[in-house]
């Protein structure tokens, strides 16, 4: 059995029953590894990069605002919407 490491402390968990699977990142070249906390710890890993939520937070806010124009514009209606009877 392999010896797990707290994402947020970097501590080894010595409690098997201790370590709760957090996330899965995934390698450029193999399956990847997963990423292990501890039960009190678990709350505190931020496993999102600030960089690329900063990213979606604008595409989101630009997504809002062109579909509220398009609201404003064309009353409402999508314009993949079929309204035909």
């Amino acid at each position: 059995m392999s010896a797990h490491v707290c994402h947020a402390c970097d501590e080894v968990i010595t409690d098997p029953a201790d370590a709760d699977l957090v996330a899965h990142v995934l390698g450029n070249s193999g399956p990847g590894w997963e990423v292990y906390a501890r039960r009190d710890h678990v709350d505190d890993v931020g496993m999102i990069d600030p960089d690329l939520l900063r990213s979606m937070t604008r595409i989101w806010d630009v997504k809002i605002a062109a579909r509220a124009c398009r609201q404003m514009i064309f009353g409402g209606g999508s314009w993949t919407s079929d309204t035909s009877p």
